[in-house]
C-alpha cells in the first residue's frame, strides 16, 4: 500500500474517531449477516436433502464443503470484528497506535480465506466427478484439486510468515523490516484464485451444450451455471481492488472493500456448489417446479422408457410393472426402466440427471445379480 504524502495529509479533513465520517460498517453487517444466513439455510439444505430426504447419501463433497462453510463463517465473523479495530474508516480517523492490531486482523484474513476460497473449489470438483462420467472430466477435476490445494497452502503459509520474525509484519514502525514483496504476492496469489474460479465454476458449460435433458433440469443448471458467472466476476473485481488497494493510501478503508467482495465470493461459491445437492428438497417443497416426467419418453434406441423418478427401493408391484424383479436406488436418482431384458444389462446413458450414485441389482432368469456404480464409473 501507498505511504500517504504531506500533500495528501494536507488535504485531510479534522480526525473524528468517536463519530466518523462514511464508514463501511454497515455495508460489512449488511452483507456478512445477510451471506452467512444464505449460505447456513443452502449448507442445512444439503445435508438435510443428501441425509433425510435421498438417505444416507452422504460423500466426501459434501463434508468438503461444510468445511469450507465453517471457514467462511470464521472469515465473515472476523471481517465484522475488525471493524472494532478501526476498518472501514478513512485513515485519517484511524489514530496510529490502532494500525498494529488492523494489521494482526489483516493477517487473520489472509490466512483464513485461502483454505476457505481452497475447500469450495474442492468440494465442486468432487462433485462434479460424481455427476460428470468421463475421462476428460476426471482429468480436469483431478488436475484442478492438486492446484487449489497447493494454491490454499501457499496463501496460508506465505501470509502467515510474510515478515520474519512475525512480529515485523504488525510492527510497522519499525526503521527495518524484513518482509516479502506483499504487492506482488497477494496480486499474484489473487489473479491464480480468480483464474481457478474461472475453470471450476464455467466447466459444467461444456456438458450444458453436449448433454440432452428435460427442460426442467436444463433451466436448474443454467441457474447453477449463473451463479457459478458471479463469483468469476467478483473474483475478477476483486483484483481490480487489490490493485487499487497497494496503490492508495486509504489503507482500513479500501482493504475493508477487498474482504467484502471476498464474503460474497466465498459465499456464492458455497451457495452454487450446493445447488446440486439441495435439488431433492426443491422436488420436494415445489413439485411442479422440479419434478420428473412421468409420462413415457422414447431412448436413443427407439424403444420406449418409463422415468421412474424415484429415490428409494421400489415395491413389489412396482418391480413387476417394470420388469424388474429387484432395483435399490442408493442416492437421489431418476432411472429410465424398459421391460425386463433377456440378460443382465448396463445403464450407460444417465448423464442427463443429477444422479450422483446408484446401485443396479436384477436377477432375471438365471439367478445372476450384478451391481453397477455410477455414473461416475464407466460402465460397459
Amino acid at each position: 500500500m501507498a505511504t500517504p504524502t504531506l500533500e495528501d495529509i494536507a488535504t485531510w479533513p479534522e480526525p473524528n474517531y468517536d463519530n466518523p465520517r462514511d464508514v463501511l460498517d454497515p455495508v460489512v453487517w449488511g452483507v456478512g449477516i445477510t451471506l452467512m444466513i444464505l449460505a447456513t439455510i443452502f449448507i442445512s439444505c444439503r445435508f438435510y436433502s443428501r441425509f433425510v430426504v435421498v438417505r444416507n447419501a452422504l460423500g466426501l463433497d459434501d463434508w468438503t464443503m461444510l468445511l469450507a462453510y465453517i471457514f467462511a463463517m470464521g472469515i465473515a465473523i472476523v471481517h465484522i470484528m475488525e471493524l472494532k479495530a478501526g476498518y472501514g474508516r478513512h485513515l485519517y480517523d484511524v489514530k496510529l497506535e490502532w494500525l498494529p492490531l488492523i494489521a494482526k486482523w489483516g493477517i487473520v484474513t489472509q490466512v483464513v480465506f485461502g483454505p476457505a476460497a481452497a475447500l469450495t473449489k474442492i468440494s465442486i470438483c468432487l462433485t462434479y466427478l460424481r455427476i460428470f462420467p468421463s475421462r476428460t472430466n476426471s482429468q480436469f477435476n483431478y488436475i484442478c484439486i492438486v492446484v487449489v490445494a497447493a494454491w490454499g497452502v501457499i496463501c496460508s503459509l506465505t501470509s502467515l510468515f510474510q515478515c520474519w520474525p512475525m512480529s515485523d509484519t504488525w510492527n510497522l514502525f519499525r526503521p527495518i523490516r524484513h518482509c516479502i514483496n506483499l504487492e506482488v504476492f497477494i496480486i499474484t496469489t489473487t489473479s491464480m484464485n480468480s483464474f481457478t474460479d474461472c475453470l471450476v465454476f464455467l466447466w459444467p458449460v461444456y456438458y450444458l451444450w453436449n448433454i440432452k435433458m428435460s427442460l426442467n433440469k436444463r433451466v436448474w443448471l443454467i441457474i447453477s451455471f449463473s451463479l457459478g458467472v458471479i463469483v468469476c466476476i467478483g473474483s475478477v473485481v476483486r483484483v481490480v481492488y487489490m490493485v487499487k488497494y497497494f496503490r492508495s493510501w486509504d489503507v482500513a478503508y479500501n482493504s475493508t472493500i477487498v474482504y467484502v467482495i471476498s464474503d460474497v465470493e466465498i459465499c456464492l461459491g458455497i451457495i452454487c456448489g450446493c445447488l446440486p445437492g439441495i435439488r431433492p428438497v426443491i422436488r420436494k417443497l415445489f413439485p411442479t417446479l422440479i419434478g420428473s416426467s412421468d409420462h413415457p419418453s422414447t431412448a436413443p434406441s427407439g424403444r420406449r422408457h418409463t422415468d421412474l423418478g424415484y429415490s428409494g427401493p421400489l415395491s413389489s408391484q412396482q418391480s413387476r410393472n417394470a420388469g424388474y424383479r429387484d432395483i435399490h436406488v442408493t442416492l437421489d436418482v431418476e432411472m429410465k426402466a424398459s421391460p425386463a431384458p433377456t440378460k443382465t444389462r448396463t445403464l450407460r446413458n444417465i448423464s442427463d440427471d443429477e444422479s450422483q450414485e446408484w446401485i443396479f441389482k436384477t436377477d432375471i432368469q438365471n439367478e445372476v445379480r450384478t451391481d453397477i456404480r455410477g455414473p461416475s464409473s464407466q460402465s460397459s
